[in-house]
C-alpha cells in the first residue's frame, strides 16, 4: 500500500510550505488556499486547546532531535 506524506516546514511566520495532504488535513482544497492563510501559524491553524501541546513537542523536538508523533482531536 502506498501512503503519501504528510509535509509541512515553517522557517517563521511568512514562510510556511505545505504539500496538498496537510492542506487537506486542515480542510483546505489546494495548497495555494492554505499559502493564503497570514499571521502565526499556532494562532491561524491550530485550534487554542491544541496550541499547548503542539508548542510541547516542538520544543522537545528542538532539544532531543528525534522524531515526536502527536495526536490531536
Amino acid at each position: 500500500m502506498s501512503r503519501s506524506k504528510l509535509f509541512m516546514y515553517i522557517s517563521d511566520d511568512h514562510h510556511m510550505i505545505f504539500n496538498q495532504r496537510f492542506a487537506s488535513l486542515l480542510g483546505y482544497k489546494s495548497v495555494e488556499e492554505l499559502s493564503k492563510v497570514k499571521g502565526a501559524f499556532i494562532d491561524a491553524l491550530v485550534m487554542k486547546k491544541s496550541q499547548e501541546t503542539l508548542i510541547h513537542a516542538i520544543n522537545m523536538q528542538s532539544r532531543t532531535k528525534l522524531a515526536l508523533t502527536l495526536k490531536f482531536h
